[in-house]
């Protein structure tokens, strides 16, 4: 789904998401111009649009310094990891798993953790002032009394006003209410 430039998204953001974003599509500079536009905000593009991409994209431009925290499905941590490489070309990028702990210390570049973990961690995850928050097929939190949506809201009340991207192809699956918990991470 292309993103028509808004009221809100300024010339000068459009002219700049077009600088950052090269080798991107139109409609992936379209995603990062809406990103670059506003603090949160849900990324609801069909499947295999590139959400990934303009998301790194938006939030290193948006928060040059970071860190970052993406959390998604375990089974895409590796896709992530090698999209902030191709992107980015940068090598400080953390997966959290069973041999790899949370980073210690203020900078860790990219941390990435799944949904299933986030609790278990949520304590270590706190203690980094992340700058930007990436929730990745964040449908994954439309029961807004699960742990992983409970820890998730949690993670960004704890943090001071970070960007937060929504990124899901499926933002309401089957009753509007499921959008709720969404809305309520971008605010």
């Amino acid at each position: 789904m292309s993103h028509p430039p808004s009221k809100e998204v300024s010339e000068t953001g459009l002219n700049r998401a077009k600088e950052l974003a090269e080798p991107l599509y139109p409609h992936q500079v379209d995603g990062v111009a809406f990103l670059l536009a506003r603090r949160r905000s849900i990324l609801a593009d069909d499947m295999g649009l590139g959400k990934t991409r303009q998301s790194i994209v938006a939030m290193h431009e948006a928060e040059p310094t970071g860190p970052w925290l993406v959390v998604c499905p375990a089974s895409v941590k590796r896709n992530w990891q090698r999209e902030i490489n191709l992107v980015l070309d940068m090598q400080d990028v953390t997966i959290v798993d069973r041999k790899t702990p949370v980073p210690d210390g203020q900078y860790c570049g990219w941390v990435i953790v799944n949904y299933d973990i986030i609790k278990k961690h949520f304590a270590a995850l706190t203690k980094i002032p992340f700058a930007g928050f990436v929730f990745d097929e964040a449908h994954y939190l439309k029961n807004h009394q699960s742990q992983r949506s409970k820890a998730s809201r949690k993670l960004l009340d704890e943090a001071e006003l970070p960007m937060v991207h929504c990124l899901t192809g499926t933002p309401m699956m089957n009753r509007p209410r499921d959008l709720f918990p969404l809305l309520q991470l971008v605010g």
